[in-house]
């Protein structure tokens, strides 16, 4: 019979698998991502950023990339909490989305034709707006995968 602790690590394992898992295009078709961006609290109170690309259950231990691009693994018995670096999708959208409205507003002063080239050009802003802000606080948020505490 599995312990509770265990159970706890066998979910956090799951979520780990179901966060790295991208749905595609057609919708059958599932890859893998880029190892994700976790926050780590040690038990010693320590706080660090990791790639995480797996959960290793047999090896009891967390294995993935330091930020410096580095394999790196954590026991899991030094470990407290992780936290998900969760992007938050719907505030890009709206930079893209607000720079396409201002190009088009902009735009229709000379015509129709004009507010259309500036919707193609604000949306295009927009996005690239959008790329260089996603490392921005604003543009992503922590989820608890694992563990307690503050993030």
């Amino acid at each position: 019979m599995p312990t509770p602790e265990q159970l706890r690590q066998e979910t956090f394992a799951d979520a780990v698998e179901r966060a790295a898992t991208v749905r595609s295009l057609p919708p059958f078709w599932w890859s893998t991502s880029d190892p994700l961006r976790v926050r780590v609290m040690t038990m010693d109170g320590d706080q660090l950023e990791f790639r995480l690309k797996e959960v290793d259950l047999d090896g009891q231990q967390l294995v993935g990339l330091d930020p410096h691009g580095a394999p790196q693994t954590i026991p899991l018995s030094r470990v407290e909490a992780v936290w998900h670096r969760r992007p938050l999708v719907w505030r890009s959208a709206a930079v893209c989305i607000g720079g396409g409205l201002a190009g088009a507003l902009l735009g229709s002063i000379e015509g129709v034709l004009s507010a259309l080239f500036g919707a193609l050009f604000g949306f295009v802003g927009g996005a690239f707006v959008s790329w260089l802000l996603h490392d921005s606080r604003a543009m992503y948020e922590w989820t608890e995968m694992y563990g307690g505490g503050a993030a």
